[in-house]
């Protein structure tokens, strides 16, 4: 690969890896001040390390749209846990 393609390459022009950092961070703050490791947060670490490979043969669009389809796959499962978290506490009988 040359010098002037790699400057175009989606994985070497955003060497951050921003989506994956940002859900990695959040599980660590999930678990330092919850009890709790978000299995959500872990699948989609998974999901975007899987996409990795797949952005070397698409072009920058599409690994954009599959990051953001990973991100909301990831809040929406979060939404449903969080839902379900809050419905069992107002649900719940405190005895004396």
């Amino acid at each position: 690969m040359s010098a002037d393609q790699s400057a175009h390459h989606p994985l070497l022009r955003h060497r951050d890896g921003h989506p994956a950092r940002v859900t990695f961070e959040e599980l660590l703050y999930k678990r330092e001040v919850y009890p709790v490791v978000a299995k959500s947060h872990l699948a989609g670490i998974v999901l975007l390390l899987a996409l990795a490979p797949i952005a070397f043969l698409t072009d920058l669009l599409m690994v954009g749209t599959l990051t953001t389809v990973v991100l909301l796959i990831v809040s929406f499962v979060e939404w449903r846990v969080l839902r379900r978290f809050r419905a069992k506490q107002a649900n719940a009988v405190v005895e004396h």
